[in-house]
């Protein structure tokens, strides 16, 4: 959900700018993904739309609808906030130390920069998780450079095809996000790889806007987009998750899909 929440946000915010779509239409989309993730517990997502505001701001052009998208952002987060505690209350603390959960101090808990573990799980967090599959399961220079194997580290939904590795490291919570699961299946080379495919819609998405393809909007969506999925690759296991990843592999073919309608209009 978080995802598809994502996609709408940027698209819904980018219709507007490009005058493909009327105010309305943004208002009413930003109002239902804010709904959402206050219903759905879905923090992540008020400080996703920050950053959506910030990379629409660089691949615009400054504009006084762009100042009235930043206006209408800022009421729309106050309303998910106020929101979020008429659902949770305003007591409702995060952290361990009783701290409320739009801090400082709860969102470095939260992505694990002071150490501590994942939420109320004795496992790795964000930022130790990475360091620990490298030391620990990754051992020697082979394992570091290819993994120890496409899957070996997942969930698989029969035990006749399972390496036993998860259930025997799954208190640990690597697999809780991709760039660790990741590393841990196919290595750093692999790993990289895998961020060159982001770099590659990147790059096409930049080609696209110099052929002038015919919707400026889609390009710019699949481009913030693409952005927002490396940071999830490190946030969560969007990219394996049957609900998230066919979104973000649609938004991600965007370029590809215009580039070759545009060469197909050319030879016809």
């Amino acid at each position: 959900m978080n995802v598809l929440m994502c996609i709408v946000t940027v698209y819904a915010i980018l219709s507007y700018l490009n005058k493909d779509k009327l105010l309305y239409f943004m208002i009413i989309s930003l109002v239902l993904c804010i709904y959402i993730s206050a219903l759905a517990e879905i923090k992540v997502y008020y400080f996703e739309l920050v950053m959506i505001v910030v990379l629409v701001a660089i691949v615009t052009k400054m504009s006084l609808k762009k100042i009235i998208v930043i206006f209408i952002i800022g009421i729309v987060l106050l309303y998910g906030i106020n929101l979020y505690n008429q659902y949770y209350g305003s007591g409702y603390y995060y952290t361990s130390r009783g701290v409320s959960f739009f801090s400082l101090e709860a969102i470095s808990e939260y992505i694990g920069l002071d150490g501590s573990s994942y939420g109320r799980f004795n496992s790795l967090n964000r930022v130790t998780a990475v360091p620990y599959v490298w030391d620990n399961f990754l051992i020697t220079l082979p394992n570091k450079l290819f993994g120890l194997g496409v899957g070996y580290g997942d969930s698989v939904s029969s035990s006749l095809f399972s390496s036993g590795f998860l259930s025997n490291n799954s208190g640990l919570g690597y697999q809780f996000w991709t760039v660790s699961l990741e590393l841990t299946n196919i290595g750093l080379i692999g790993l990289l790889l895998c961020f060159s495919l982001f770099i590659a819609v990147y790059v096409e998405n930049i080609r696209a806007k110099k052929m002038m393809v015919r919707s400026n909007t889609l390009i710019q969506t699949s481009q913030i987009c693409t952005l927002i999925f490396i940071i999830l690759m490190f946030y969560n296991q969007s990219f394996i998750l049957d609900i998230a990843a066919p979104f973000m592999f649609f938004v991600m073919s965007i370029p590809y899909i215009l580039i070759n309608e545009k060469k197909r209009f050319r030879r016809n």
